[in-house]
């Protein structure tokens, strides 16, 4: 429903605003890897209407975002996909520790200081 409901988005905005994708050739020139966001993207919207019930939103969107958050700090240190290196400076490796020390927080905070 999600990927037909964006499709059927995009193809409304295509017809009203008269702009139109044109460029299908550089679909067959993309690299492999290019084409795997729409398998991931399924496989996450899959996995939070799984999980969501099961470990609670607050649990899932703070392990959604510290995993957002270590892998871009991945990408800007070793360049993955074709990315620019970035140094990682002290001030994001503070605010990824401070992310971790939420989803501890979130996650345990109610065991360690009581409800």
């Amino acid at each position: 429903m999600s990927f037909g409901t964006g499709c059927l988005t995009l193809a409304l905005l295509s017809l009203a605003t008269g702009l139109r994708w044109q460029n299908l050739a550089a679909l067959a020139r993309a690299e492999w890897w290019m084409l795997l966001g729409g398998v991931l993207g399924a496989g996450f919207v899959f996995g939070t209407t799984l999980l969501a019930p099961r470990l609670g939103v607050a649990t899932m969107v703070s392990l959604i975002i510290a995993g957002q958050v270590f892998t871009s700090l991945c990408f800007d240190r070793f360049g993955w996909l074709m990315m620019p290196l970035r140094e990682l400076s002290a001030a994001k490796l503070t605010g990824a520790a401070l992310v971790v020390a939420g989803v501890l927080l979130v996650n345990f905070g109610d065991r360690w200081f009581g409800r």
